[in-house]
């Protein structure tokens, strides 16, 4: 996720609910937020093997990019919200992934019953 840093000074976090100072219509329409090409696959790789080590099967990973490149992670997010301008406008829905991904677990644990 791309972040505007004009406008966004050290409040970096995606959501909604984090938007201080926005009226909800505001919030609709904010272009501060959005989703990029995916990440190189080394770095994915590195950030699911850290994942996993922690225990982690469903997160979302925060960061920004300098002007030189460097990626710098802020957060690790195990129960995250989520910015519907921006899954709108690239139309990625973080929502019916994780229900997915969620009816696939239970599949895999009851069998019988799906």
């Amino acid at each position: 996720m791309k972040i505007e840093k004009q406008l966004c000074g050290f409040q970096l976090c995606p959501a909604d609910g984090c938007q201080i100072g926005q009226k909800p219509a505001q919030l609709e329409t904010s272009d501060k937020f959005q989703i990029t090409e995916p990440l190189p696959a080394s770095q994915r790789q590195a950030y699911e093997t850290f994942l996993a080590k922690a225990g982690i099967d469903v997160a979302a990973i925060e960061w920004v990019e300098s002007e030189s490149g460097q990626i710098y992670v802020y957060d690790v997010n195990t129960n995250t919200n989520y910015n519907p301008t921006a899954e709108e406008k690239a139309g990625i829905f973080a929502h019916q992934h994780l229900a997915e991904y969620l009816k696939n677990e239970l599949a895999a644990s009851y069998p019988e019953q799906i």
